[in-house]
């Protein structure tokens, strides 16, 4: 509902420019954020910013829609969890750049992210690390769809089901 307030057409930008010194924080207290719309999220304060669930409300920290189109920049993605797609479930054309994923959890597949069968997932200087999955890609799992991954570190992450070391990426 929040991303479908702030996103009307035509621009689909939301900006966040926090004033002050940071590190920045913004938790999600009524559970993930659903992209129902095309949008880009853009961090330009300079600051790390870090979007997570409300620890008393868990759940996943971004739900990217099939169809649509979401570019997420500058921020950092944590402590969340979900069946699939810990941190960001993606079913439609997502580019993460300049921004982490870290300290999420699936109980099932793709810790930091998950990216489904419809899924487009592009992946540019992005740490993803640190997350877990009972299944498999602690760090992402890739369930068909496209992945590019340019410039970007995988690394720490664990899923319980990647026998001989797939848990950095799963797939």
């Amino acid at each position: 509902e929040a991303l479908g307030n702030v996103c009307s057409a035509p621009s689909n930008v939301i900006t966040f420019n926090i004033a002050g010194p940071g590190p920045h924080a913004i938790t999600l207290t009524t559970g993930e954020l659903a992209v129902a719309r095309d949008v880009t999220i853009n961090n330009t304060s300079g600051e790390s910013i870090t979007v997570s669930p409300d620890i008393a409300s868990p759940s996943r920290v971004f739900n990217i829609n099939s169809g649509k189109t979401a570019t997420i920049i500058g921020l950092t993605i944590s402590g969340g969890t979900a069946t699939n797609g810990g941190g960001i479930l993606n079913d439609g054309t997502l580019t993460v750049v300049n921004s982490t994923l870290t300290v999420n959890h699936a109980t099932s597949d793709g810790g930091g992210i998950s990216n489904s069968a419809t899924g487009t997932l592009t992946l540019i200087n992005t740490t993803i690390s640190g997350n877990t999955a009972n299944g498999f890609g602690g760090g992402v799992d890739v369930l068909g769809g496209t992945a590019t991954i340019i410039n970007s570190t995988i690394t720490n992450n664990h899923g319980d089901n990647d026998n001989g070391g797939g848990g950095g990426a799963g797939g």
